[in-house]
């Protein structure tokens, strides 16, 4: 029998986490939280929208981090886990993992992604489809990797940053806290705290 477990939002991403559980039966989803009353209304599945999360009880089913704006996941969890809510992983079982790789609390590791040796994962990362991580890479808690994104060997990502779909990062590369990388930029330097980069190669929005 696979664990009940209750996802944390219930916008885009957390829908499309439903539908990987479903296929992996990974867990049973019995529901969602989300401070959105109408976030589910025009959904064709028949999805229930179990509370509001500052209305939220915990009880013994664990709870899944399904949204993806790192500063947003990270404030959730904190007030959640202040209120007694267990966390577990989501790692999707088409995911490519090394057994030496170390993974945090509420990960997310969609479809087909790939980590490699000595990459160390801090707390509620998001791991889209088809990412790849390179070999000794940190991430650092809340950061969220859309789709299709390669960062290489020795890259260090700070706490809350964003990579949008596409994105590339060369290695040895430093991604500060806070900063946003936008959907198919090439990150040839590093990246300094609270900003934004785009294009290739990356530069600086003013």
């Amino acid at each position: 029998m696979t664990t009940p477990v209750i996802i944390v939002g219930a916008g885009d991403l957390a829908l499309e986490l439903c539908e990987w559980i479903r296929i992996s039966s990974l867990y049973n989803v019995m529901g969602f939280i989300d401070d959105n009353e109408n976030a589910l209304k025009d959904t064709k599945q028949n999805y229930k929208l179990l509370s509001s999360v500052s209305e939220f009880e915990p009880n013994d089913t664990p709870l899944l981090m399904g949204i993806s704006d790192p500063a947003t996941k990270l404030q959730l969890a904190n007030q959640l886990k202040q209120k007694g809510a267990v966390f577990v992983s989501y790692i999707d079982p088409t995911a490519i993992i090394v057994d030496d790789a170390e993974l945090g609390e509420g990960v997310v590791i969609c479809p087909n992604a790939v980590i490699s040796r000595n990459v160390k994962l801090g707390d509620f990362i998001t791991i889209n489809v088809g990412t790849a991580i390179g070999h000794d890479t940190t991430i650092g808690n809340g950061t969220t990797l859309s789709s299709l994104i390669n960062i290489c060997g020795h890259v260090k990502i700070e706490d809350c940053v964003f990579l949008g779909s596409g994105a590339v990062v060369i290695p040895n590369k430093k991604l500060g806290k806070h900063s946003k990388v936008a959907a198919g930029a090439v990150v040839f330097q590093n990246v300094k705290p609270e900003s934004t980069v785009v294009g290739n190669p990356a530069k600086k929005i003013k």
